[in-house]
């Protein structure tokens, strides 16, 4: 899961069976081909599968309805018999092809990597193989400000942008949820929940407050084709205790992402996340990046804590 560290490529086998049951589209075949030493992609092998399968419509109705109109029978019917095998083809393509081959792809996926990981292993495989899209630039920005000696107002903005990975139409939406821990006078709220697509903004339309414990909001959905981007901007507030954590979770597969904490001088922290990976922290700011790739079910943590110099100090100590 760390590809930038990565010395070992993997299987030929695999690229292909991946590229089969469409977890990848071939700019990252390309990339993985070459460095196993196979040959990248033609042009032919960058086609997307729809449009092979509509180039097949087009033609075959091209071989039948001239043929039809004009009465032509200088091919002795050949042409014909061509166009309705293209024009079938077509059609099973569009329709049941998607169900019909989901056993032989998942054979092939099975034969690719089964005598390499154990089952319980090779099933968690299958699971990353499902991602459909990808967080490719991640940042998470927290502050924690003290309001009194027992409160702070955590906001947390959150600024991430997705792409479609896949070799398909995906729907999303960008979403938000902060909790309300039920301290008096203070109350949860967000800020901004909007999706950005081709430049054009995508803004939530209202809270929802249905759940008495959380408070969220959604955008619309949107269908991101095949290597489309779209950009999530979210931010909220949370009020909490002065020793306290949080933690964060995201349902998109990310990499490298960033967190970024401030906090009012009399608040220390800590932070990081939930990974093995290297955490590669900046010098003169409070900001990590993970040099690795964040999976759903991980988590981004911040735990914060009153500064207390007294308490520092050995239990023998007189303070001097």
């Amino acid at each position: 899961m760390r590809p930038q560290e990565s010395t070992n490529c993997p299987p030929l086998e695999f690229i292909l069976a991946s590229r089969l049951i469409g977890i990848s589209s071939s700019v990252y075949d390309d990339d993985l081909l070459n460095k196993s030493g196979g040959r990248p992609m033609t042009f032919w092998g960058r086609l997307q599968r729809r449009e092979v399968l509509s180039g097949c419509a087009v033609l075959g109705l091209l071989c039948i309805v001239p043929m039809r109109i004009f009465a032509w029978d200088w091919d002795y019917g050949i042409l014909p018999e061509i166009g309705i095998a293209l024009l079938t083809a077509s059609i099973l393509g569009f329709t049941i092809h998607k169900w019909m081959s989901g056993e032989i792809q998942r054979d092939v996926f099975n034969a690719a990597i089964g005598h390499v990981l154990r089952p319980e292993l090779r099933e968690e495989i299958g699971w990353i193989c499902q991602f459909d899209l990808l967080a490719i630039r991640s940042n998470l920005k927290v502050d924690i400000e003290e309001i009194n000696d027992e409160v702070v107002k955590v906001s947390c903005s959150v600024d991430r942008e997705i792409e479609n990975i896949s070799i398909h139409n995906n729907k999303t939406q960008n979403t938000i949820s902060v909790d309300d821990w039920g301290i008096r006078g203070f109350k949860p709220n967000i800020l901004d929940c909007q999706l950005i697509r081709r430049g054009k903004s995508n803004p939530f339309k209202e809270i929802d407050y249905t759940d008495a414990s959380v408070i969220s909001a959604r955008t619309t959905q949107v269908t991101l084709r095949p290597g489309e981007k779209v950009r999530f901007l979210s931010k909220g507030v949370e009020y909490r205790r002065k020793n306290d954590l949080l933690h964060f979770a995201f349902t998109i597969p990310t990499v490298n992402p960033r967190i970024e904490v401030s906090a009012s001088p009399s608040i220390e922290f800590r932070y990081g996340f939930s990974h093995h990976g290297e955490q590669e922290e900046e010098p003169y700011a409070s900001r990590k990046t993970l040099q690795g790739t964040y999976l759903p079910g991980m988590h981004i943590g911040v735990r914060w804590w009153p500064k207390d110099t007294t308490s520092r100090l050995p239990a023998n100590s007189d303070g001097e």
